[in-house]
């Protein structure tokens, strides 16, 4: 299996001495396993593997892959990485916004998201498309993901309401699955919104709510679309 080491003390930047005691412990890590490459997945992360980067010899890969353009997104510029990976052309033209300080043009990519395409039984996906669609000619479309407001559901929803205002018959075509769950309070107000948004366009015929499913894959499998709102 894969190794797994858990900082033993909670981290934060109102107390700057957690942050140095936890580069040091992450330094102590790197050099005790002879780690040749560090990957820190958004800003706060990159804070910490960037300051490692000065103090030892080991690569750095900084992974962006939600909201860019805060605060610590600009503080993280000023720590060393190698290369910067992002999961969208957005979130890389919103990083090319960001003012890096003294450091030199550093190597971005882009690597899109992907599926895993792993076997499913096919009971198990057709009970999920005769479950949703009443019509033989329906479309499944899903829209996966923890229910918060980055991720943009509501712009789904927006989106089927206009196409219901200017095309009615491409919409008795669709129906849409929106898979996940709210965990903090904030998001449950938004999941809320997001049901009454479907009751206001008057849309509870062509969109579902699916709660957080462990086999998602099988909804992967039964659908005919994915759409990705995330901005």
């Amino acid at each position: 299996g894969i190794k797994t080491y858990l900082y033993p003390a909670k981290i934060r930047f109102r107390r700057p001495w957690t942050i140095i005691q936890a580069i040091f412990w992450l330094k102590k890590l790197v050099l005790k396993e002879n780690i040749n490459i560090l990957h820190g997945t958004m800003a706060y992360a990159q804070i910490l593997c960037g300051a490692v980067r000065w103090i030892t010899p080991v690569k750095n890969l900084w992974y962006q892959h939600g909201p860019v353009g805060g605060v610590l997104d600009i503080m993280a510029t000023c720590f060393p990485y190698d290369v910067v990976v992002f999961n969208s052309q957005y979130l890389f033209s919103q990083q090319e916004k960001l003012v890096k300080f003294g450091l030199p043009k550093i190597r971005s990519m882009i690597i899109y998201p992907g599926f895993s395409d792993v076997s499913v039984d096919a009971t198990v996906v057709k009970n999920i498309r005769e479950k949703y669609l009443s019509l033989p000619q329906q479309k499944l479309f899903i829209c996966a993901g923890r229910l918060t407001a980055i991720k943009g559901f509501h712009l789904l929803i927006e989106s089927m309401a206009f196409i219901k205002l200017n095309n009615f018959e491409v919409l008795k075509d669709m129906k849409v699955l929106i898979i996940g769950s709210a965990q903090l309070e904030k998001d449950k107000v938004y999941e809320e919104e997001l049901k009454n948004m479907v009751k206001k366009y008057q849309l509870t015929e062509y969109i579902s709510f699916v709660p957080f499913q462990k086999n998602i894959n099988a909804y992967y499998k039964a659908s005919d679309f994915f759409v990705d709102t995330t901005t």
